[in-house]
């Protein structure tokens, strides 16, 4: 890809402003799962390292444009950002005519997604995110997908745009991951309702009545599907196979997930609940790729063009 890369300039002494995906749940004022925080910590450390000053802009959820709100502020991200980087994170509420940040120092920028024109696309919002900084990197694959201000607008704008290293090893990892096949299942685990202690049967697809509820694939389709896994030059893994928070319905992902694990195949993981369950049975350090991409993700897959990519190969 012709993407000029943030690990090929030198941002010494450089104002650069990085778009992560920080949109993370937040209970009560405090980030209950910091994995995509956890994806972004490289790349910033890698920017602060080389000597630049950093300004990373997020969404959070989606607020109204144009008025701020307290449930919607990315302060719990900044404290978490705090504790993971080992120094303060500052947030920065009204930016938008300029950020104080030295070399060396991080600041992290409100919600963009309260800023009027953000999800148009604005052309004025773009050119003022990108009056902000001197280098853009668009780090967040996982919105990719979305043509707005900070995502896409901001790259035609900006004096020098490239790609973080994030979003970089989603595009290489994806781009082996083309022309694959999708097996469908041939028997499956049903149960009359959605619960943990629900009666379970197994039972072929073509049995299956129009009131059972099917809560994981069936052991002949596991099988099966381990043993494509087996012989599989690369493996794509989107969502559990099963309802694996249920011990009575977890075997199918169980099974899957192990075979992933075994397999000398490059797999990538991601999307949906994949990446809990990838936690659940224990294989993260055997997966190849840990995609956080979401619906970048599946686009990328099914060959469509994402807006941030496009432009950033249009700069490159």
């Amino acid at each position: 890809m012709s993407i000029t890369r943030m690990t090929d300039l030198d941002l010494r002494g450089k104002r650069v402003l990085i778009r992560q995906d920080l949109n993370v749940p937040v209970a009560d004022g405090v980030v209950t799962s910091d994995q995509r925080i956890l994806a972004s910590i490289p790349t910033l450390k890698a920017a602060l390292d080389a000597g630049a000053a950093v300004m990373v802009t997020s969404h959070l959820g989606r607020p109204k444009e144009g008025a701020w709100s307290e449930a919607d502020s990315l302060a719990p991200v900044a404290r978490r950002l705090s504790e993971l980087l080992g120094r303060e994170v500052p947030l920065a509420r009204d930016y938008l005519d300029g950020v104080d940040v030295a070399p060396g120092q991080i600041v992290l920028l409100e919600n963009c997604r309260m800023n009027v024109g953000e999800g148009k696309d604005d052309e004025a919002l773009s050119k003022r995110y990108a009056a902000l900084c001197d280098v853009f990197v668009m780090d967040a694959f996982g919105t990719a997908h979305r043509a707005q201000a900070s995502t896409h607008g901001v790259i035609r704008f900006a004096k020098q745009a490239a790609g973080g290293p994030l979003l970089m090893a989603e595009l290489d990892a994806l781009a082996k991951a083309r022309g694959a096949d999708i097996p469908l299942p041939v028997d499956v685990v049903v149960a009359p309702e959605f619960k943990a202690d629900a009666p379970a049967t197994i039972k072929a697809v073509d049995a299956v009545a129009a009131d059972d509820m099917i809560l994981d694939i069936g052991p002949e389709t596991a099988t099966r599907y381990a043993l494509m896994i087996k012989d599989a030059g690369t493996v794509v893994w989107n969502g559990p196979v099963g309802v694996f928070e249920f011990k009575a319905f977890e075997r199918g992902t169980e099974t899957v997930a192990h075979a992933i694990a075994e397999s000398n195949a490059f797999s990538i993981a991601g999307g949906g609940d994949t990446l809990a369950a990838v936690d659940k049975f224990g294989i993260v350090e055997d997966v190849s790729y840990i995609s956080t991409g979401g619906g970048a993700f599946l686009e990328f897959l099914e060959g469509k063009t994402l807006p941030a990519v496009v432009a950033l190969e249009a700069r490159g």
